[in-house]
């Protein structure tokens, strides 16, 4: 791989901030697993190998809707038809509980052997703003829009968790924010260096 002399720096600090970004998503089962030691133990009749089971299958799938951040915050983006995207940042985003669900017939048909509801909290959540090109106040619940729980089955021996999403939601980084309407791409006051 040929670099310049002078761009032989960004090398590193390019393997560093994607390390960074890795090592802040990989413990993402740690990072939830913190609202289940406030949560009601009779809520959760599993045995410890089938709940290590199902953070894994909800951890999997939030961490392809969420980043989650080393300081326990959690950011997404949220997406609606003909919409550019809503930032949304949480503090303290958590599972609160998890509660067995019936399964049917019809589900044992389909090879669901297992469902449980997995239910999220927060301390507290905010949204950017383009039009004040700024985040909100923070306000004590999670996004409304975020789903408060997610279902996980185990199906055909597998474990998989799945959310109903209005819109789609997707992780993000800490990086530049969304621009407001002054047809920059960067928030107030920043400028980007000169090439």
């Amino acid at each position: 791989m040929m670099v310049a002399s002078k761009q032989w720096w960004r090398i590193p600090v390019f393997w560093v901030a994607l390390c960074s970004l890795g090592m802040a998503q990989t413990d993402v089962t740690t990072l939830l697993k913190r609202g289940l030691s406030d949560a009601v133990l009779k809520q959760m009749p599993l045995s410890e190998t089938e709940k290590n089971e199902v953070l894994a299958a909800t951890a999997w799938m939030l961490k392809k809707k969420i980043s989650f951040f080393p300081d326990g915050s959690a950011g997404s983006v949220h997406h609606l038809p003909g919409d550019g995207g809503t930032r949304i940042e949480w503090k303290d985003f958590k599972i609160t509980g998890i509660v067995e669900e019936a399964v049917t017939q019809a589900d044992r048909a389909n090879s669901i052997s297992k469902r449980y509801r997995v239910r999220f909290g927060c301390a507290a959540s905010r949204v950017w703003a383009p039009k004040t090109n700024g985040w909100s106040e923070w306000k004590p619940n999670g996004d409304l829009l975020f789903p408060s729980s997610a279902k996980v089955e185990e199906l055909a021996g597998k474990w998989v968790a799945t959310v109903d999403e209005q819109g789609q939601f997707l992780p993000v980084n800490r990086g530049i924010l969304p621009s407001g309407t002054g047809g920059s791409d960067l928030p107030a006051g920043m400028m980007r260096g000169k090439k």
